[in-house]
């Protein structure tokens, strides 16, 4: 599974791949950007949609958003749901 987090010494938004079993014993993870410990799990809404049709959140229809958005370092991301 993946989980997103928010670093709170540097606000810095990161993922994390870990196991149900991983997360049951509790995931501390290091902020890449500024190695802090300190962060916290974040609430991630994510839509399905059908391919070729619109979901909530662009989807692949040709909408504008299908190569996300400045604050992506890829063509999508749980952060802004482009």
């Amino acid at each position: 599974m993946i989980y997103e987090f928010q670093c709170d010494e540097c606000n810095s938004v990161f993922e994390v791949r870990a196991s149900l079993a991983e997360k049951e014993k509790g995931l501390k993870p290091e902020c890449p950007e500024c190695h802090s410990r300190k962060a916290r799990r974040l609430m991630t809404a994510f839509a399905v949609g059908a391919p070729g049709h619109d979901s909530a959140y662009g989807g692949s229809g040709g909408s504008d958003h299908a190569h996300g958005c400045s604050g992506c370092s890829s063509g999508s991301c749980s952060s802004c749901g482009h």
